[in-house]
């Protein structure tokens, strides 16, 4: 448990650091989104008395980034977020807990905090990532796949022929007739089964959504979803209130 505690009349920063972007979100004691940016280093936010710092991108980076982040808020208190129980609330029915991203986590805890009920967490980012929580709190899993820019990315690093502008992606009309539309529509379509695969499945879910990709994803497939821009830092929020305080 943490000595500090969050003292509710100040702000608190969520520190989302994903693999290709770190996006920073200023709460109030109530858990409300003051401010959500994405930069690559610490914004200007005032009044910040504790920080909640989630991150996917290694030992190394986390420490620079750290320092950096107390450099800039030498007052505040930091508290570093993990794949963490919530007992007599949430459980995480990983098989290995410690090796289940914190992001992905994050997402759960939102959802079972905000949006109640059986729920599939569909987060489309750097990568794809389907999560699945029950009514009573209990995560089971889920799957993930490679987003769509990682998925191009995939087609040209792997192969000496697939080249292409990104100017050359645009609409097409039927059957993709140039390698840029062949490969943008190829990973399209395959993103878009693996959704609607697991919606069809899983009809007794309620359906939320978030990441850069996810009103695309939304929209194309006429989905009846939630969609939360700032989920994942919600979820921060809520779990560092508990790694702090003992309550969600």
């Amino acid at each position: 448990m943490v000595e500090k505690s969050v003292c509710v009349n100040n702000n608190v920063l969520v520190v989302d650091a994903g693999n290709t972007s770190i996006k920073w979100s200023l709460f109030n004691g109530d858990g409300e989104v003051l401010e959500h940016i994405q930069s690559a280093t610490p914004p200007a936010f005032e009044g910040v008395s504790s920080i909640f710092f989630a991150s996917v991108k290694g030992d190394q980076i986390d420490s620079h980034l750290c320092a950096e982040i107390q450099h800039h808020f030498p007052e505040a208190h930091l508290v570093k977020l993990a794949a963490t129980q919530v007992p007599g609330v949430m459980k995480n029915g990983y098989l290995h807990p410690e090796r289940l991203g914190v992001d992905r986590w994050l997402g759960i805890v939102a959802c079972h905090f905000l949006y109640p009920g059986n729920t599939m967490l569909i987060d489309a980012g750097t990568a794809l990532k389907i999560d699945f929580v029950t009514e009573n709190g209990v995560y089971l899993g889920g799957y993930i796949s490679p987003g769509l820019a990682m998925m191009r990315q995939s087609l040209v690093a792997g192969t000496g022929r697939i080249r292409f502008e990104d100017h050359e992606m645009g609409l097409c009309k039927g059957i993709p007739n140039t390698t840029a539309l062949a490969v943008q529509y190829g990973v399209s379509e395959m993103l878009l089964g693996m959704v609607e695969r697991q919606c069809r499945q899983h009809p007794e879910c309620r359906i939320v959504m978030t990441g850069g990709d996810a009103p695309w994803l939304k929209d194309l497939l006429g989905l009846d979803a939630i969609y939360d821009e700032s989920l994942v830092a919600k979820g921060g929020w809520y779990l560092g209130r508990y790694m702090t305080r003992g309550c969600p």
